[in-house]
């Protein structure tokens, strides 16, 4: 699954490397949806995959999306906040993934400082799966994201570094840094 998908990097890897792996993708941004779509089209994937226009979070409903650049141009940097452009919003307990007998191996969050939000909103998931998580971390949600996930025995690394533990306790952030958390 596929969180703040942007373009479609991470869909894309996840991809490449299994054609036969189900992705999920979620982006609030109508260009970056589209953009996603034609990646995915020029690289050959088209099976398998959803896409969903909306924004993920810890509630079911209607929300704002602001972004920061033009809007004429892909989005970096777009927040659920109170005013923007009108979007649905998801949480991943209430879709549904409890209801096929699929495994979800991982999720990657990226959504510009409500990552904690869709953690909470997709607790169920994660206690029943167990996947491997790439969430986007600053130095203000570090705590809550390492507490929620030490509640299920997750360790961390720096996506850049997954030989090493990372101590994210004792971990300055300086900007932010993706976050690879697994069992």
């Amino acid at each position: 699954i596929d969180i703040g998908a942007h373009t479609g990097l991470y869909t894309l890897t996840a991809m490449k490397a299994n054609n036969e792996n189900e992705a999920l993708s979620f982006e609030p941004y109508f260009m970056n949806l589209s953009r996603l779509i034609t990646n995915l089209r020029l690289n050959g994937f088209s099976k398998n995959i959803s896409t969903i226009l909306g924004a993920v979070s810890n509630f079911d409903g209607k929300s704002k999306f602001s972004i920061s650049t033009e809007r004429s141009y892909m989005s970096k940097g777009g927040r659920i906040g109170n005013q923007g452009l009108d979007i649905d919003v998801f949480q991943l307990d209430t879709l549904y993934f409890n209801k096929l007998n699929k495994k979800i191996n991982g999720i990657k969050i990226d959504t510009e400082g409500e990552d904690f939000r869709v953690l909470l909103g997709a607790e169920k998931i994660i206690k029943k799966n167990k996947p491997d998580i790439i969430i986007e971390t600053r130095e203000d949600n570090k705590k809550d994201i390492g507490n929620f996930l030490k509640k299920y025995s997750y360790n961390f690394y720096n996506a850049l570094d997954v030989r090493n533990k990372l101590d994210l306790e004792n971990t300055k952030i300086d900007d932010v840094i993706n976050l690879y958390a697994r069992q």
